[in-house]
Parts: structure tokens; C-alpha cells; sequence
């Protein structure tokens, strides 16, 4: 089974960080299917699951074509799961008020915003925030470059919010997250 399908259904923001890697895997290589097949499988070996993957990044490919996001963006379908992140984010806080999760937002929102003071654009939703910072978190820790105490304890708060997130996501498809028992409006 295709890694992207085993977090699509086990988590989602792993998910979304999963697929931004890959378009920029797929841009990195440019476009070319054969580029990305040889950093992805080294060796010139031909095997079944390096046919899954090539029937997987061509249809990648041309989403991305025809989406015109061969430069930079995101596919709409990832672009769909991100919105359904940030609706459950919204929804967490005010029609469920869950308090674990509001106090859990509390403490993070202070990490949120010193992302967002240094993003070009003031208006992107918390949770996409949260999600360029973990990408880019990602991205300095594979090609190894120094990452600073207070970027670790910040990227690890915003993890913690995060998988508290793709955990309710997956009860909300499950069907087993419900309304508190008790509201404060």
C-alpha cells in the first residue's frame, strides 16, 4: 500500500506534510517521472511497488499540471483536507468548547503567532501556520542543519496541538466525537 493512502487514513496532518514533500519532490525533480522514481528507488532494480509508485507520481504530476501549480501551491485535494483542519479547529473552540483542547490551543498560540510575525502574509489561518512551521522544521532536519533550542520546544508544542487535531479528525470520521455534555454559550 502507497505510503500518502496509509496516512491519509491514519493522520491526517502527517498526511498534508506528506504530500507538500512530495510536490516539491516532484518540482525538484521537474516533473520528470523517471527522476523521481531513481531518488525514490535507487537502484535499477524494476519491482512491483516501484510501479505503484510511478502510476502514483504520473497522476500527481498531472494534477499538478492541470491545477498549474507546477511553480509552488498545493493540489486542491490537500488544499480540501487543510480547510477541513482549520473548520474542525474553529469548531473545536466554539461549537464543541472543548476545554482540553482550548487550553492545549492556549498554550500555543503564543508559538503560533511568533510564526505568523514572521510569515509574509498576516492573514493565513492558525493551522496552516502550524503546518508551514512543522514542513519547514521537517525540511531543516533532513538536510541537517542546526536547529535552535527554542525552535524545538516551539515545533514540539505545535506538533502536540496538531496530532490532538488529526486525532479529531479521525474520531469526527469515525463518528465518535461528540458535543460536551455541558456548553458555556
Amino acid at each position: 500500500m502507497l505510503l500518502a493512502k496509509v496516512k491519509e487514513d491514519q493522520n491526517i496532518v502527517e498526511y498534508i506534510l506528506y504530500m507538500w514533500q512530495m510536490e516539491d519532490l516532484i518540482r525538484g525533480s521537474n516533473m520528470n517521472l523517471e527522476k523521481i522514481l531513481n531518488s525514490v528507488f535507487p537502484g535499477s532494480g524494476e519491482n512491483e511497488q516501484r510501479e505503484e509508485y510511478a502510476i502514483w507520481f504520473n497522476g500527481l504530476i498531472d494534477e499538478m499540471k492541470r491545477e498549474g501549480i507546477e511553480k509552488s501551491g498545493h493540489v486542491r485535494s490537500v488544499k480540501t483536507y487543510m480547510k477541513s483542519i482549520d473548520s474542525l479547529h474553529h469548531t473545536l473552540l466554539t461549537v464543541y468548547q472543548e476545554q482540553e483542547y482550548i487550553d492545549l490551543y492556549n498554550e500555543t498560540s503564543v508559538h503560533i503567532e511568533s510564526l505568523r510575525a514572521k510569515s509574509a502574509s498576516k492573514d493565513i489561518p492558525a493551522t496552516e501556520i502550524s503546518l508551514i512551521g512543522l514542513y519547514g522544521f521537517l525540511i531543516l532536519k533532513l538536510s541537517g542543519k542546526e536547529i535552535s533550542r527554542e525552535t524545538e520546544i516551539s515545533m514540539k508544542q505545535i506538533g502536540k496541538h496538531m496530532a490532538y487535531l488529526a486525532d479529531s479528525f479521525n474520531k469526527l470520521k469515525r463518528g465518535e466525537l461528540k458535543l460536551p455534555v455541558r456548553l458555556s454559550n
